[in-house]
């Protein structure tokens, strides 16, 4: 068989810790769940020629992919439990690795990450 496409299956939820500011070392890290999506429709999201809303369209994919956010808490002590919380209150740094994980994130198994 030739190449097999490193990705998860498209609707699956999966758990994502973010390594930013010292996140992936903490006892109890935040973990945000993201829903995969497939292939094609992060094409469609590069491929946005709305170039006067891009903040808008990955607002969006923020919102609407992180589905779960476990162990985090905005500036007032409210807890961010989703997209929509995070879009609004949490920290840039996390954000951006969110997209980051959406746009970029593959699944490859140990030979394949020795490589």
């Amino acid at each position: 068989m030739g190449r097999k496409v490193n990705a998860r299956p498209v609707g699956v939820v999966y758990p994502f810790v973010p390594r930013s500011l010292g996140n992936a070392e903490d006892s109890s890290p935040v973990t945000f769940h993201i829903k995969a999506i497939s292939e094609k429709e992060k094409r469609r999201l590069v491929d946005h020629r709305d170039y006067n809303k891009p903040v808008s369209s990955m607002s969006e994919v923020v919102k609407d992919l992180i589905v779960k956010i476990d162990n985090y808490e905005d500036a007032n002590g409210e807890p961010i439990v989703d997209g929509n919380d995070l879009f609004k209150s949490g920290e840039s740094e996390f954000i951006a690795e969110a997209i980051e994980e959406i746009m970029l994130g593959t699944v490859y198994d140990e030979d394949s990450k020795k490589n």
